[in-house]
C-alpha cells in the first residue's frame, strides 16, 4: 500500500527492495519479514507493476481549492508556469 504513493503507475520500480516495502500477510508471520521472501514479493510486484488491471482509477471531486481559491491560483498558476519553463 506505501509503494503506489512513492512509485507512481507507470514510473519503474527500483532494482533493489526499499526499506519501507513489507509484506502484510499473516499466514506467513516471522517469514515475512525475511530478506528473502521480500525480494520474493518485490520481484512479483514488478512483473504486475505495468499491467493495466493491476491499477483501478477512482475519479472523485476535490472542492479543497474552494476554501482558499486565491491561493489554489496562485499555486496553480505557478506548477504551470515551472513545468512550462523546465520543458524548454
Amino acid at each position: 500500500m506505501n509503494i503506489q504513493w512513492k512509485y507512481p503507475h507507470e514510473h519503474p520500480l527500483p532494482e533493489e527492495v526499499p526499506p519501507e516495502f513489507s509484506i502484510d500477510a499473516p499466514a506467513l508471520g516471522a517469514a515475512a519479514s525475511a530478506p528473502t521472501t521480500r525480494q520474493f514479493y518485490w520481484r512479483r510486484l514488478q512483473q504486475v507493476w505495468y499491467v493495466p488491471e493491476t491499477w483501478s482509477q477512482k475519479y472523485e471531486w476535490n472542492w479543497s481549492w474552494a476554501s482558499d481559491p486565491l491561493n489554489s491560483a496562485s499555486q496553480w498558476l505557478k506548477e504551470t508556469a515551472n513545468r512550462m519553463f523546465s520543458a524548454m
